[in-house]
This record gives C-alpha cells, sequence and structure tokens, in this order.
C-alpha cells in the first residue's frame, strides 16, 4: 500500500512538472491604473485587458486576484512569485527572457503628448530635448526614449505624471497613443499629440518563467478564439466608444 501510495505521489508529480496537469488554483496579476487596458474601480479592475483577461483566466477555470502596485513592483513581483503575473505590459527584446507571455491584448503606438493650449509641436524626437518630459518608472515607452537621448522624469505612477503636466511641472508626457487621450478625457483636459514614435508595441500578460505551461498554452488559445470570434475587437470597441479614441 505504502509502495503504490509512493509511486501515485511520483506519477502526480511528474504530470505537474511536466504541464499535463494544472499546479494551481489561483493566479496572482499585478497591474497599475492605465486606462483604458487597467481600470481601477470599486468592484475591482476592469478595462480592455482586465477583461479579457477575466475571461480567459475563468474559462480555463482558475481563480484571479488583481493588485494594484507601482509599475516598477509588479514588474518584480512576477519575477519572484510563480503564482504571478504583470499587465499590461510590452513585450521588449529586454524582458523576452525574464517572463512566459499571454496574448497580445492590444496595440499603442508611443507618443508624447503636450497640454492642448501649449500646442507644442515636434518634427523629430531631439527637439524634445528642448522640454522638460515626464513618463512612468518602469516603462518600456520611456525607456526607448531614454535610450534615444531624450532624459525623462521617472515618476511613481502614470497617473502623476498627467496631474505634472496639467500643473506645467512637465512639457511633454510620454504615453501610449490610446491611454494618453483616454486618461486626459478622465480628467476632462484636451491633450495635443506632439510627437509620434515609429516605434509601438503590443501589450501583453507576462507570467513567472515557471508558470504552468499548460496554462499559458490554454490562456493563449482562448486570447486566439477570441480574436477569431470578434470577442477581442468588441470589447476594444465598447473603451474605445467611450472617448475619442485613434484606430490601429
Amino acid at each position: 500500500m505504502l509502495k503504490r501510495t509512493a509511486q501515485l505521489l511520483l506519477l502526480l508529480s511528474a504530470l505537474l512538472a511536466s504541464g499535463l496537469l494544472p499546479a494551481l488554483e489561483k493566479a496572482y496579476l499585478f497591474t497599475d491604473h492605465y486606462p483604458p487596458f487597467n481600470i481601477r474601480g470599486d468592484q475591482g479592475f476592469s478595462g480592455i485587458s482586465s477583461d479579457l483577461l477575466n475571461k480567459a483566466f475563468t474559462e480555463a477555470g482558475i481563480q484571479v486576484t488583481h493588485t494594484e502596485v507601482p509599475w516598477a513592483r509588479a514588474q518584480s513581483n512576477a519575477r519572484k512569485h510563480r503564482d504571478s503575473c504583470f499587465y499590461s505590459a510590452a513585450r521588449t527584446p529586454a524582458r523576452e527572457t525574464l517572463y512566459q507571455w499571454v496574448g497580445p491584448l492590444a496595440t499603442e503606438q508611443i507618443a508624447l503628448y503636450s497640454m492642448a493650449s501649449r500646442n507644442i509641436k515636434l518634427e523629430t524626437l531631439q527637439q524634445a530635448l528642448d522640454w522638460k518630459v515626464g513618463g512612468q518608472l518602469g516603462d518600456a515607452y520611456v525607456q526607448l526614449v531614454v535610450d534615444q537621448g531624450v532624459p525623462v522624469e521617472s515618476l511613481g505612477g502614470t497617473g502623476t505624471s498627467l496631474d505634472k503636466l496639467i500643473v506645467g511641472r512637465i512639457d511633454l508626457w510620454v504615453v501610449g497613443d490610446i491611454a494618453g487621450p483616454y486618461m486626459g478625457s478622465l480628467q476632462g483636459v484636451e491633450l495635443n499629440k506632439a510627437f509620434t514614435l515609429d516605434k509601438g508595441f503590443d501589450l501583453w500578460l507576462a507570467c513567472h518563467k515557471d508558470f504552468p505551461a499548460q496554462l499559458i498554452t490554454r490562456l493563449n488559445q482562448l486570447l486566439e478564439q477570441y480574436r477569431q470570434d470578434g470577442t477581442l475587437q468588441t470589447t476594444l470597441e465598447r473603451y474605445r466608444n467611450a472617448v475619442s479614441l485613434p484606430t490601429h
């Protein structure tokens, strides 16, 4: 009897290790307030990415908990804890091998915005050197701008960057061309797109390297299903129609 029990335990361990059985019942998703992709509300998180992920995890039979933390900590948590992921994450070469990926959930271009009243226009990114530029700490968009020689004052949250733009403590805000206008609309301010970079990013769910491989595969299958059956487009349009947003 003991021998048989030991054999069963070994078999179960092998199945779990191979990804043939789900190895967790609950996943922890770390995010920040980045409308319209991740929107903090009284009933939890909604938004384009949050809605798609909630649907996919539910259909995969996995409970999820969304927790708002600073963006840099969200990334760190997803590297430290096997049952954890973060979103909506730009999939960059520097991040590629650090996580497993589910998506894409959406796509954004990188842009620099000023207040509409200032109407700043740049012909090249290098002209931003004449202005004070701000953005989110740990953000891939900000890093791309910095890598091209433009200093960016990195702040702890995207909303904080917008607040500083509104009161004139920064002149230009590095943000996605969907999230920027959406967040401005939520605060009742009109923004001016000063410059759009050629580079854009798909946004993904990034999970710990040891997150169950079978679950990663299943979530990607479900997202592909949502692309095919119109669920993804319907979700995008629902939030896009709330304000005037660009289409890609």
